[in-house]
């Protein structure tokens, strides 16, 4: 009697672990994953247009040669870019620090995981392996200074390639001063939907979407960041497959798959809960004719 109590409690902690490993239950709502990453893209905004009020009376001139000093835009848009870049980066990152080559291999294997298995399993697969990668790297928050340093080298590239009449180190110290807290919230924020992202939802697969220059537009996943400006009235269609020029606000994709009718394959589903903001190289044309008419006004 007392063996068969010792193999039922064995039997019913086995049951326990597998109904768990399972489970799709999810610790965030979709609605949550979806705020964050707007969230993010607000910050990342506001902050984007607070460097460009600091730096502008000097960038203006060197990056659009302007009569005027008014326009911060395109200085904004290059700022965003590289943010929203480097989060992507790390957000859909299997472990960190990012080694590319092992980045690699995780993504195969987690694709062919998808494809053969149910979602639970495949699911449950990718949380584990991100959770045990991130314990052995000793958590997030170690990351946060490293994530900000490499932030700040990106900004700092921009500010002097734009031509900011400035020392380079004194560039970086007034950055560093003025945006240190800025940038922080921004590096935490990416490193928190990474773990959302990658271990607290298992009922579905999510992906930030970012696209790279020269990337082709397409209407499905992107939305041009001009639409309500000098192109308003154009037809996205026109735009379908043209090179883009950069991704100014991350995009969101989900993905899954249900169970199959009557023994068949499991279906996959996609949907985009949010399309990613991108500038495309008409943007600069625009400016440069909103400049030249300017110039003619003066």
């Amino acid at each position: 009697m007392q063996e068969a109590d010792v193999l039922l409690q064995v039997r019913t902690a086995e049951l326990k672990d597998a109904q768990e490993y399972l489970s799709t239950s999810d610790a965030v709502s979709y609605a949550d994953v979806q705020r964050m990453v707007e969230n993010l893209n607000s910050k990342i905004f506001q902050t984007a247009a607070q460097v460009t009020d600091e730096f502008l009376p000097k960038l203006a001139r060197a990056v659009y040669k302007y009569s005027h000093e008014d326009n911060p835009i395109l200085v904004q848009v290059l700022v965003q870019a590289y943010l929203v870049d480097r989060a992507a980066w790390v957000i859909n990152a299997w472990s960190l620090p990012i080694d590319p080559a092992y980045q690699t291999i995780l993504t195969e294997v987690h694709a062919k995981i998808f494809v053969a298995e149910n979602q639970a399993v495949s699911a449950r697969w990718r949380t584990l392996t991100k959770r045990h990668l991130t314990l052995l790297a000793d958590g997030i928050d170690r990351y946060i200074p490293a994530l900000c340093g490499v932030l700040f080298r990106g900004l700092l590239d921009i500010l002097v390639t734009s031509g900011v009449p400035m020392a380079v180190g004194a560039i970086e110290e007034k950055a560093r001063a003025t945006f240190g807290d800025e940038f922080a919230t921004i590096a935490r924020q990416v490193l928190e939907l990474q773990k959302v992202i990658g271990q607290d939802v298992t009922s579905s697969e999510f992906q930030v979407l970012c696209s790279k220059h020269d990337d082709q537009f397409l209407a499905e996943f992107m939305q041009d960041i001009d639409d309500g400006g000098a192109r308003a009235k154009e037809d996205t269609r026109t735009r379908e497959g043209l090179p883009i020029m950069c991704t100014t606000e991350l995009g969101l994709q989900r993905r899954g798959k249900r169970a199959g009718v009557k023994g068949e394959k499991d279906v996959e589903e996609r949907s985009v809960m949010l399309k990613a903001k991108v500038a495309m190289p008409s943007l600069v044309e625009d400016f440069k004719s909103q400049a030249k008419a300017g110039d003619q006004m003066h």
